[in-house]
């Protein structure tokens, strides 16, 4: 027996002093009425037989004693809140609850993540007297519910905290904090309630060998293969028409069986395209689709089975964000160039100013500026292309040149660079170029052989610019498609739009935007319309969401959309998992404690006010006095 809320010598004094009072008040003598009679001869009778029968209220008064200090003792009992001991009586546990993605299922009843919620409190109710368990729930994060503690009401609040988010669970963050946990425990365990769709397993297996103490207990929940999820979706604009736009969309099985499934794309309401597929069982489908037209700022896309129900729909859905179109002014510096003229007339949205050298006094009121084989003055304001910046006299110079290369070609081009992801450049061929000199934090887009910069991407003194080494007219790359498309690419990333695939991402993953000058913090809307604070750091608004959806990131003037989807690569494959580091359990943590439950002070309550009904039953039926 442990008595929480009284010591021993607590318990004993406070025995002691009640059981005085009681005593007490039961030796006072009640004084005696005085009533004047006649004549007594008509009591002695009655006064011989009350005489006769002493002994028997004698009796009577003391059962009624012994009653009165038993019911106080009953009530002191219970102010010590005395708890039952079990066998266990040093363990501490940390439970852990998967509030992943794939934990958002319905083939339990209602979602494995209710069901996971249910087998939590089931090893709540079955902890011993001196037990001490703290509740976390895991995602790609481990966060903590409750503290380290005894108090079943807090363990079973912090139960209910849990919430399904769109992420994945990492099990090596899990052990880790476990580990850290229980660290100086006798005898600690951790309970890992998932459906086993996690990622650092391996890892976690390491750590939990390193500490053979821990007791490691997997309960597994979900008993469903059938899924069907979006695992890819990514828009794009067409370079030169970019009111129309491009998608792909990649569809995967995760099931045994082959499914039929419906295929949509939607702009806001808007139904851009549907179609059906049929998959094959564990197969992938990808559909491209051309000539989309760019309505509304986000595109969506979903899949529905035709038969039957899906039971995870988180990976249902994905998102694409668009960047906004703005109308940029260009100003373009050059002694005249028809392949530049040509190229820049290709974008509706580029308002476009010519001048020339001579004439050029600065780029302040231009979004960007374009010099031609010619360099300004002083550093311009706004960002610049530069087509073969050679250093002269008194002119600005962004770069330093060592000699001229000769019939230079793109040997080593980074391909996956926004500049160069949509061009063909290996074969173009150049009569000269400058051999340009990059200074530190300067980007190579594309070099020669010798790794000689043909275009170089970087900024000076704050101020961003893109660089092509040669001069276009001693090139046949003017007479390529590929021209328009890096000048219009160009054009679009110095002035901050971007041409690639639309701003697009996982759930999870860091985001990191650039904001301007002088903003401190930028206003992150999620996609149900709550607005929180971005903290900004070195001009960049670094963030992470945890649902999946179109978020929108206000920092000063600008405003850019973020999409964030599922990574239904790892949630959708949802058939649980039947080892964890260990085998499943085959059945619920047992209560170990007595039907009675392991509190006893509301038994001794309702004991204490049975006996006080009897002693009150008994003293109106004269049974005591």
């Amino acid at each position: 027996m442990e008595l929480l809320g009284l010591t021993p010598t607590m318990l004993m004094l406070t025995l002691a002093g009640l059981a005085a009072v009681v005593l007490a008040l039961y030796l006072l003598k009640n004084e005696q009425r005085k009533v004047i009679v006649p004549s007594v001869l008509l009591w002695d009778s009655l006064l011989a037989k009350r005489k006769g029968v002493a002994w028997a209220r004698k009796l009577r008064r003391l059962l009624s004693l012994l009653l009165a200090l038993l019911i106080t003792a009953l009530l002191a009992f219970a102010i010590s809140d005395p708890h039952r001991l079990s066998k266990t009586t040093d363990r501490r546990i940390v439970i852990l609850v998967d509030a992943s993605a794939s934990m958002q299922a319905t083939d339990a009843e209602p979602s494995r993540l209710e069901s996971a919620k249910r087998l939590a409190r089931s090893i709540v109710r079955s902890l011993g007297g001196q037990d001490r368990a703290l509740v976390a729930q895991l995602d790609a994060a481990v966060t903590p519910m409750s503290t380290l503690t005894d108090d079943r009401a807090a363990l079973q609040h912090g139960i209910e905290r849990v919430k399904a988010t769109d992420l994945s669970s990492d099990l090596r963050v899990g052990m880790a904090f476990a580990i850290d946990v229980l660290r100086q425990s006798k005898q600690p365990e951790l309970f890992i309630v998932s459906d086993g769709n996690l990622t650092g397993i391996e890892a976690a297996k390491r750590l939990a060998s390193e500490h053979k103490q821990l007791k490691v207990h997997y309960l597994k929940v979900g008993e469903s293969k059938r899924n069907v999820g979006i695992e890819h979706f990514s828009v794009r604009r067409y370079p030169l028409d970019k009111t129309h736009t491009e998608s792909i969309v990649r569809v995967r099985n995760f099931g045994d069986k082959p499914e039929d499934a419906k295929l949509r794309l939607f702009a806001g309401q808007a139904l851009l395209h549907e179609e059906s597929l049929t998959l094959p069982a564990q197969g992938v489908a990808a559909r491209t689709f051309a000539d989309l037209a760019a309505t509304g700022s986000a595109l969506e896309a979903r899949i529905e089975l035709e038969a039957g129900a899906d039971v995870l729909a988180a990976d249902d859905r994905a998102y694409a964000a668009l960047p906004p179109r703005k109308q940029s002014r260009v100003l373009l510096v050059s002694e005249g160039n028809r392949y530049l003229e040509a190229a820049l007339l290709l974008d509706e949205y580029l308002d476009v100013d010519e001048v020339t050298p001579a004439a050029y006094t600065s780029a302040r009121a231009h979004d960007v500026v374009i010099f031609d084989n010619v360099l300004p003055p002083e550093r311009p304001e706004a960002p610049a292309l530069y087509l073969a910046p050679t250093p002269a006299q008194g002119r600005f110079a962004p770069f330093k040149v060592k000699t001229a290369l000769d019939r230079p070609f793109f040997e080593r081009v980074d391909d996956e660079h926004p500049l160069t992801r949509a061009l063909a450049l290996r074969d173009v061929n150049v009569a000269s170029a400058l051999a340009l000199v990059p200074e530190q934090g300067d980007r190579l887009v594309a070099q020669t052989a010798g790794g000689n910069p043909l275009i170089i991407e970087g900024q000076r003194e704050g101020v961003r610019f893109v660089a092509l080494a040669f001069d276009i007219r001693q090139s046949d790359l003017p007479l390529r498609v590929s021209f328009p498309l890096f000048i219009l690419a160009a054009v679009d990333r110095l002035a901050g739009e971007q041409t690639s695939d639309a701003a697009r991402g996982l759930v999870g993953e860091p985001w990191r935007l650039r904001v301007p000058d002088g903003v401190e913090s930028a206003a992150l809307q999620h996609p149900d319309g709550k607005i929180t604070q971005v903290a900004v750091r070195d001009h960049e608004a670094r963030l992470q969401v945890a649902q999946a959806g179109v978020y929108s990131v206000s920092a000063g003037s600008t405003r850019t959309l973020l999409a964030a989807n599922v990574q239904a690569e790892l949630e959708g494959a949802i058939a649980p998992r039947d080892t964890v580091i260990v085998k499943a359990a085959r059945e619920e943590p047992r209560v170990r404690v007595s039907s009675l439950g392991s509190r006893l002070w509301p038994w001794l309550a309702v004991i204490a006010g049975l006996l006080l009904a009897a002693e009150w039953l008994s003293f109106h039926r004269r049974w005591t006095v």
